[in-house]
């Protein structure tokens, strides 16, 4: 299949797997389809992270030639805008995205507290450019806090970043990652709820959220034991564990050790 493959004919993919597979003809071959009702107005974007051994004006071409609108760029470390070095780097960036006729809607940076070393310089220079969001870095979950204290921890930078991003009249978002803060998503919305949609808010992310369920409980079994005395559920007899003392849903021994640990408090 040829790499000059229309922006049209992308968008009537209803499978892509991008974020998980290598870019190469074949994936594509395999993802487009003949679905009907595309919704000609979005842009599909690519993201640099799956052609980073490529320099700007490369990538440019590469993304142009794979018929994408513009590029999701990378702004952190490893990327391919380093963040000391984005108010020169980030221009010249952009500047060879342009010329190959797409557009840098969105940076995927690392970007976690507004009092960061290089979060103005990153949000300013993305402003002075016209690009209009950014994607945070991902927060983690302190296991010496309760997930109420962790909340309002997040609660607290993230409010921080939407007072930074309407200074810059630039919006952020938090993408849902499997395993971390906001993959179980209600505490990213109970984090999100009060703060102003238009400066910061979060990237979707299907996969993760799609797989989050077997990575989530121990986030809300921590929550659920501040009101109420917790107990294991579904311990089947005749049921045998793996290797690890889990099976291939349920991490048995280490929420034995998790109810362990919290009956001792």
């Amino acid at each position: 299949m040829a790499d000059n493959i229309s922006r049209k004919n992308f968008l009537r993919s209803t499978a892509i797997a991008l974020a998980a597979a290598p870019i190469t003809s074949s994936v594509f071959g395999q993802a487009l389809s003949s679905t009907k009702g595309i919704d000609n107005n979005v842009s599909v974007s690519i993201f640099s992270k799956h052609l980073s051994w490529l320099n700007y004006n490369d990538l440019a071409e590469r993304a142009a030639k794979l018929g994408f609108d513009g590029i999701d760029l990378t702004v952190r470390p490893k990327g391919h805008v380093l963040p000391d070095r984005v108010k020169t780097d980030l221009p010249k960036a952009v500047e060879a995205i342009t010329k190959a006729g797409l557009k840098v809607y969105n940076l995927a940076t690392d970007i976690k507290d507004a009092n960061h070393p290089y979060t103005a310089d990153i949000l300013a220079t993305a402003a002075q450019l016209g690009i209009k969001s950014y994607r945070m870095g991902w927060y983690g979950y302190d296991t010496k806090l309760d997930t109420q204290a962790n909340l309002a921890g997040f609660k607290k930078r993230m409010a921080n970043l939407a007072a930074i991003n309407e200074r810059y009249k630039i919006h952020g978002d938090y993408e849902n990652h499997t395993g971390l803060f906001g993959g179980p998503l209600w505490d990213l919305w109970e984090t999100l709820k009060d703060l102003d949609p238009q400066w910061i808010g979060c990237q979707f992310d299907i996969r993760h959220a799609t797989v989050d369920g077997a990575e989530a409980w121990p986030v809300n079994l921590d929550l659920l034991k501040s009101i109420s005395a917790p107990s294991l559920s579904k311990i089947l007899p005749g049921k045998s564990l793996g290797t690890n003392g889990s099976s291939p849903t349920c991490h048995w021994a280490r929420a034995w050790l998790i109810l362990r640990n919290t009956l001792r408090c």
